[in-house]
């Protein structure tokens, strides 16, 4: 054997080492990119969550729900209206389509609106065209069981994103 085998081999286990060597680097790097791709998706869909619950919050405030009011001396069927935001909404439309109740009685149909709908308790039935704030002389009694006395509402929230709060009570965006 001469000197030139000897460096010829031992220049082949050098190669093949660092060919085992940048192999298992390789998958290591790919397994790295992998991870740092699942983190970020991770993160991404939590930063989507944190901006639609920001997105969400001030419309998730403003709330309606069927009641019978004392409101300026007059007992009256409608809809009690809430906004606990600390904003206005605007461009606010509340309906509520014909209906029977349990009893038989004639559910009015309900169109009602609003520029502006500061924070605050509102009363709307059929006899108003726009949602009256309540006062502390003003009682409201909620009415269950009769799911045709609910009305839906559309508004816009204090950033220009529109909501509707359904009939059911779910809020769902109107425009993203």
């Amino acid at each position: 054997m001469n000197w030139v085998d000897l460096a010829q081999i031992v220049s082949a286990v050098a190669t093949a080492t660092a060919l085992i060597f940048l192999t298992r680097q390789t998958k290591h790097s790919q397994d790295a990119v992998t991870e740092a791709q699942r983190m970020h998706a991770l993160e991404s869909a939590r930063e989507k969550r944190a901006l639609d619950l920001d997105a969400q919050r001030q419309a998730s405030e403003v709330v309606a729900w069927p009641v019978v009011a004392q409101i300026q001396g007059n007992s009256q069927w409608g809809l009690r209206i809430v906004n606990n935001s600390t904003a206005p909404v605007f461009n606010i439309r509340i309906t509520r389509q014909e209906a029977v109740a349990q009893g038989g009685a004639v559910i009015p149909e309900l169109n009602a609106k609003a520029e502006v709908l500061a924070p605050g308790e509102y009363f709307v039935s059929d006899r108003f065209r726009w949602p009256v704030l309540m006062t502390d002389q003003d009682k409201a009694k909620p009415i269950a069981g009769n799911a045709g006395y609910m009305g839906s509402l559309e508004f816009k929230d204090s950033k220009g994103r529109d909501w509707r709060r359904e009939v059911s009570g779910v809020l769902v965006a109107l425009t993203e």
